[in-house]
């Protein structure tokens, strides 16, 4: 798929800034940097304003790609100028993608609530629900902030990409997606060749030991190294420009449905290898989706779909009992945490407070509540919000289940990749606590609002 881009002044402006905000982290220190960087995702919403005005096609492709470009890349330029940052400045570092939605939401909000009051309406309900639980049940600022992040994000890069992607260049969309795929794939084979030397060298354990992560003895994160033993050994595991083997399994499971999507056959072989080298449970539980779910729609007798789904049912079995057997516990806190969420909406229904339950959340607090609720993104959800937060998430996804049944019966691929992105989140996020961040969701919940956005006025209803 190939696309010609003329230059564009509007186009050459924003690469300018997004430059200017990745070369302000090496040299300028980090509440400069954060006041820079607010500053030019201002500018960038007012940008985008008048390209949703003008029906820039173009350029509001590269809008669309902006929060999956961050979530890809800042890890990089954050850790080459980490000794500028503090814990603050580089949370709102890490949050500048979903600053910059927020802004356009806001600076489009008749648009917005005009194209998508439901979701938006579930989003605020969120957000009016959270603060009053803050302060109900306050928890320290760096630790709302991520919490939050994750709690809104779904909703909010779905508002913001529905929004934009019906006035977009479909061509380009992909071009630009496929590309910053291409450049994760080819770092992420070079630091895995090259060793956990080169990731030291642009300081990522001072990197992690800000967030509060903690490293191990060779100064990477934990995490780095599967939680399985293979071969009686915890191999190392890609993390690419992610430099996190979790976000990037998610990520490249949504890329690798992309490229297969808009024919990048090439780029799809090498994101498959990449997804067997990072070792993740999220993008394994992403193919047996995908294959039950084009099984489904490609066999038109139905016979292979009982095969399939007992195929992927003996694999998921198989590899639970492997992991459980040969692991360091990571499973079990999988599947236990998401448990004693459902055990909360009983002693605790009202929730116990953004900032207070999970993982990310006990990384900036020492006062967590005193649960068992960890690695699961929607169990985090249910702890933090109660039975509202569950409640407007099963609305969405089934709001988001419902938006195929709407489009021309001939979109067969499209629906492929659709619910294949669809159910492979759900399922993720149940037993994953970091499916929620928007390095990891962003992805997806961009396609899912672009696939529906973009089928609009689709008369024909081809697929491609």
């Amino acid at each position: 798929m190939t696309i010609k881009l003329k230059y564009n002044k509007e186009r050459f402006i924003l690469f300018a800034i997004l430059a200017l905000c990745i070369f302000s982290c090496l040299i300028l220190p980090g509440m400069i940097t954060m006041l820079l960087s607010v500053l030019a995702m201002g500018y960038m919403a007012v940008a985008e304003k008048n390209a949703l005005v003008k029906k820039n096609k173009i350029t509001n492709s590269l809008f669309l790609v902006i929060p999956v470009f961050f979530s890809a890349f800042q890890n990089v330029y954050l850790a080459i100028g980490v000794n500028h940052q503090s814990s603050l400045s580089l949370q709102i570092m890490l949050s500048l993608h979903i600053l910059l939605i927020m802004m356009m939401i806001i600076l489009n909000s008749k648009l917005v609530f005009s194209k998508i009051p439901n979701v938006l309406l579930l989003l605020l309900v969120l957000l009016a629900y959270g603060l009053v639980m803050y302060v109900a049940y306050p928890a320290p600022i760096t630790s709302l902030i991520s919490a939050s992040r994750n709690i809104i994000s779904c909703m909010l890069i779905y508002v913001y990409a529905y929004t934009i992607g019906e006035v977009s260049d479909e061509r380009a969309f992909y071009r630009y997606l496929n590309l910053i795929a291409w450049v994760v794939v080819l770092f992420g084979i070079y630091e895995y060749l090259g060793g956990i030397g080169i990731w030291k060298n642009l300081g990522i354990t001072q990197l992690w030991n800000l967030k509060g992560i903690k490293t191990n003895v060779a100064g990477v994160p934990m995490n780095w190294f599967s939680s399985e033993k293979i071969g009686g050994q915890q191999l190392r595991r890609m993390v690419s420009t992610f430099a996190d083997p979790v976000n990037l399994g998610t990520y490249l499971f949504a890329a690798f449905m992309i490229s297969w999507y808009s024919g990048e056959k090439m780029l799809t072989l090498l994101l498959v290898g990449c997804c067997i080298l990072t070792i993740s449970k999220g993008a394994l539980l992403g193919f047996l989706v995908f294959a039950i779910i084009y099984v489904w729609f490609k066999d038109k007798s139905k016979i292979g779909v009982p095969l399939i789904f007992s195929a992927c049912a003996i694999v998921t079995v198989i590899f639970v009992e492997y992991s459980i057997s040969a692991s360091t516990g990571s499973m079990m806190a999988h599947i236990g945490g998401f448990i004693s969420s459902l055990k909360l909406l009983i002693t605790n229904p009202a929730g116990l407070g953004i900032g207070n339950v999970g993982v990310l959340s006990g990384l900036f607090s020492s006062n967590l509540s005193n649960t068992d609720v960890i690695e699961t993104g929607i169990g985090v959800i249910i702890a933090e919000l109660g039975w509202i937060g569950l409640i407007c998430y099963t609305v969405f996804f089934v709001y988001l289940y419902k938006v195929p049944h709407k489009w021309n019966g001939n979109n067969i691929k499209r629906k492929i990749l659709y619910y294949t992105i669809l159910f492979s989140f759900i399922l993720n996020a149940l037993f994953n606590e970091v499916a929620l961040s928007p390095n990891s969701c962003a992805l997806y919940f961009i396609e899912l609002a672009y696939c529906d956005s973009s089928t609009k006025g689709d008369k024909k209803g081809t697929s491609k």
